[in-house]
């Protein structure tokens, strides 16, 4: 290590430098961590810091024994060379000991390098060049690549891990402090360790949040900030609501989606009603994109299913397409429930304009019913039937892909019926699916586990004596054959 402290690779005589080597350090480490976590004992400000940064990701990812005091030794030594290039890493090998005693004033090396290291100097992810923004825009990713983001994380980490309070008392002091960070980037990691903050000092975190969000309204819309604001929502929920108003008047679309997910929440499970009205109510395709997602994945959830379903009752005609599509997930929050309680919503779902985008999901959703789904199989296969007609038949169309499952639903439909008219309509819709040619339905085996022996004599019959040349029994003539 001191012989080959030099950076980087000499590319003209295809020497390695530091950086090679440390990831042969790294591999060496990895399988013996004790023996080099003493070598980490001996390092040097001479020596370069890819090595020291090597042994520290060894130690956090070992997955061979080593007693906690050596790991804590060795991030004490590195954290007094007081290099800045360290400061990524410190934190890393505490991962492992989440559970496990952790010294104060090694928990106090990770609060310094969250308010003092240097990275970042500025946000990468709002800086607009020819190549487009770092990190793809993402606030939090960017954040994780800090050495103050991603210290303020494993703060969190190890508050969440927090059983007594002690660790969060060791933090709460300096929340204040963590949330006015310049950068907006690191300010979202700090959302992060707010949140678990909150158990053991929600005071303190819910004051530190009053400061954390005075910035660009774009942190706003950030998971962590999300979830943070639903968490405090759902003890305080008019501490988060000016915040959803604000989301809701920005001028970014994301953060005006986010907003519409807020008030839909609020509104549906924090007795904030009128927020939900205001969103669902808006001339901002946006906002209402957030709120009919949120109605949907909320509608077997929430308290208010009513409001739930009158919501999307609307959304599933709006005039935007990416509404719809987000009123469609309808179709996948209700997989294996009961569909009586919501039998309306989906008659309503299946003649709208969001039948389309919802089909796939929806009708494993109707597979999967554990009640009584003839009716409303009858409207979706009599829809799809209407929308596609001989499509059905053509295995270059997404059409011909699902019309075995209609098919097979029809089936079971017709053994659910409850009386001579309802099975007439599903033996009518076998007759139009094979008309119009319907994918694989003749030779499909609609047996459902022995249970439904009368609609595979009829199919076998069909296909046996008439729809090979093109006709279809009628099912006067198919009931009295069978």
């Amino acid at each position: 290590m001191t012989k080959h402290s030099a950076g980087g690779a000499e590319l003209l005589t295809g020497t390695g430098g530091a950086a090679e080597l440390s990831q042969v350090l790294k591999n060496e480490a990895l399988a013996e961590p004790v023996r080099f976590a003493r070598l980490a004992l001996r390092l040097t400000t001479a020596l370069h810091p890819a090595y020291g940064n090597a042994i520290l990701q060894a130690l956090a990812d070992t997955t061979q024994p080593i007693e906690p005091d050596l790991v804590f030794d060795a991030i004490r030594h590195i954290a007094s060379l007081g290099n800045e290039d360290y400061q990524d890493w410190l934190g890393w090998p505490l991962r492992r000991f989440r559970d496990e005693e952790i010294p104060d004033d090694v928990i106090e090396i990770i609060i310094d390098r969250a308010l003092h290291a240097t990275s970042p100097t500025e946000d990468g992810w709002a800086r607009e060049d020819g190549s487009g923004p770092l990190y793809g825009g993402d606030i939090w990713t960017n954040g994780l690549n800090t050495a103050r983001g991603q210290s303020a994380v494993m703060l969190g980490d190890l508050v969440a891990h927090d059983a007594d309070g002690h660790r969060t008392a060791l933090i709460t002091p300096v929340l204040d402090q963590l949330a006015e960070d310049p950068s907006a980037a690191v300010r979202c990691c700090v959302g992060y360790l707010l949140t678990s903050c909150l158990r053991h000092g929600r005071a303190e975190a819910t004051a530190a949040f009053r400061r954390l969000i005075q910035t660009d309204d774009r942190l706003l819309a950030t998971n962590p900030i999300l979830d943070l604001m639903t968490y405090i929502g759902v003890v305080e929920p008019a501490e988060i609501e000016p915040v959803i108003q604000r989301m809701l008047a920005s001028a970014d679309g994301d953060v005006r989606k986010a907003g519409g997910k807020m008030a839909a929440f609020a509104g549906l499970d924090l007795g904030l009603g009128h927020l939900l009205t205001t969103s669902r109510d808006s001339r901002d395709a946006a906002t209402r994109q957030g709120t009919a997602e949120i109605c949907a994945r909320r509608l077997p959830h929430t308290a208010d299913r009513a409001a739930a379903t009158a919501g999307l009752e609307r959304f599933v005609d709006d005039q935007d397409e990416d509404v719809r599509r987000a009123a469609a997930e309808l179709a996948t929050s209700l997989r294996g429930r009961a569909l009586r309680p919501y039998a309306g919503l989906l008659a309503a779902l299946i003649a709208s304009e969001s039948f389309q985008p919802a089909l796939p999901q929806l009708l494993i959703t109707l597979q999967d019913a554990p009640d009584r789904t003839d009716d409303l199989v009858v409207l979706c296969a009599r829809r799809f039937l209407n929308i596609h007609g001989t499509d059905i038949g053509n295995i270059a169309t997404a059409a011909a892909g699902e019309a075995p499952d209609v098919g097979g639903l029809v089936i079971r439909a017709y053994a659910q019926a409850s009386d001579a008219v309802h099975r007439a309509l599903a033996l009518d819709l076998v007759d139009d699916l094979l008309l119009a040619g319907a994918f694989d339905l003749a030779r499909r085996d609609c047996n459902l586990n022995g249970s439904v022996a009368l609609p595979v004599v009829t199919l076998r019959r069909l296909t046996r004596e008439g729809c090979g040349d093109g006709g279809v029994r009628s099912r006067r003539a198919r009931t009295s054959a069978v």
